[in-house]
């Protein structure tokens, strides 16, 4: 059976379902990417207005909109382009500075243009030393430090930006990743919590998740449990959201813990066919990695026969 497994689950888990592979993305990483055009939506159309006819054009309208990118072709213009890029990773960075998927491709793009950080941490070290109250250049540093390595040095200016404005969770969150690092798992709870408290809307969902995420990692899985709930219901019970956990504690390699979670998910949507079909899948993922062949093969096939039944 196990030979048979090997040869046939990969076209099955891939295949055989018939729907799109889930892909669940942070907020962070849904909402940034490289190349976008200005007025471009990630969903197709633009909604860009087209210009006026007539009449002045507003003051600073061409002042704030952001460059095109150069067309490809040659390293002049693949320098060109990553200036651009850059100069679009800092201003994001600079309205929000916990931006994640902004700070790694600013720094890839930086190390492509420049062959080292040195100038991008100086700029910034200059504008902490200017200014007291320099919130944004705090935090860029202080993850600046922690992805180098310096994460007590990273820690000391996150510290700092946290204290500038008190009731931003941005900074508790990056306190709570460096907090991580250095092995202090209660500093780091801590931090999500505080951050948690001051959160609203898509970034309270963002909390929950590094809260609920932290504390798996942790061996909570009830309190872990009752955080992903408080997310599924801010995700208005999105059936995405509800495989989230499933699927982070088969990540963990905590497959039979993952199996019973899933089963959860499956008795909450059992009037639902299509629902049940990725579930399904995704139980069936973790029963191979049990060795439980025949209990997969059997997820499989229920999941086949429900595609079947839908496209009927």
């Amino acid at each position: 059976m196990s030979l048979r497994l090997n040869h046939i689950l990969p076209l099955l888990l891939a295949f055989s379902v018939g729907a799109p592979a889930i892909i669940i993305l942070s907020p962070s990483d849904a909402s940034a990417q490289d190349l976008v055009r200005p007025g471009k939506r990630r969903g197709g159309g633009s909604k860009v207005r087209p210009p006026r006819r007539g009449g002045k054009r507003g003051k600073g309208v061409r002042k704030n909109r952001p460059k095109a990118l150069p067309a490809k072709g040659g390293a002049d213009n693949e320098s060109a382009r990553n200036r651009v890029l850059i100069e679009r990773y800092l201003n994001v960075l600079e309205s929000r500075p916990g931006e994640q998927f902004a700070l790694t491709r600013l720094l890839e793009l930086y190390r492509l243009e420049h062959g080292s950080l040195a100038p991008l941490f100086q700029r910034f070290e200059q504008r902490v030393s200017d200014d007291e109250g320099a919130y944004s250049a705090r935090m860029i540093l202080g993850e600046l430090y922690r992805r180098g390595g310096r994460v007590e040095e990273g820690l000391r200016y996150l510290r700092e930006a946290a204290e500038i404005r008190p009731n931003e969770p941005a900074p508790r969150l990056a306190i709570a990743r460096a907090a991580t690092e250095l092995g202090d798992g209660e500093a780091a709870r801590g931090a999500l919590e505080a951050a948690l408290r001051l959160s609203r809307g898509q970034d309270r969902q963002e909390v929950l998740r590094a809260l609920r995420d932290m504390l798996l990692e942790q061996g909570d899985l009830e309190t872990a449990r009752e955080r992903h709930q408080e997310l599924v219901r801010a995700s208005a019970n999105s059936l995405y959201v509800r495989l989230e956990l499933g699927q982070a504690l088969a990540g963990l390699d905590r497959h039979g813990e993952a199996v019973e979670e899933l089963e959860r998910v499956l008795r909450l949507v059992r009037g639902d066919p299509r629902a049940r079909v990725p579930v399904l899948r995704e139980m069936a993922r973790s029963q191979i990695a049990l060795g439980s062949d025949e209990d997969a093969l059997s997820t499989l096939r229920n999941a086949m026969r429900l595609t079947q039944a839908g496209s009927g």
